[in-house]
């Protein structure tokens, strides 16, 4: 096998820097895509956990105080 010149290298090298660079940017535009779904999605996420606990606050609200009042008047009345 024949020993590379130093421009046969330089040619490689160069080689290599075109193709990372393709890559840094292919995962630039991914990790800005993924960024931009993000933020799409984090203002109705926070929106649906504000429902889900308004909801959970129903029911704890319904069981603490209405189901022992509507209870107690259903067993003086029968």
């Amino acid at each position: 096998m024949d020993t590379p010149t130093n421009s046969n290298l330089a040619l490689m090298i160069g080689n290599l820097t075109e193709k990372i660079d393709a890559q840094h940017i292919a995962n630039q535009l991914t990790t800005t895509a993924i960024l931009d779904q993000c933020m799409k999605t984090n203002g109705r996420v926070t929106s649906l956990e504000a429902t889900k606990n308004m909801l959970v606050g129903g029911l704890i609200l319904t069981n603490l105080l209405i189901l022992p009042a509507a209870f107690i008047l259903l067993s003086k009345y029968l």
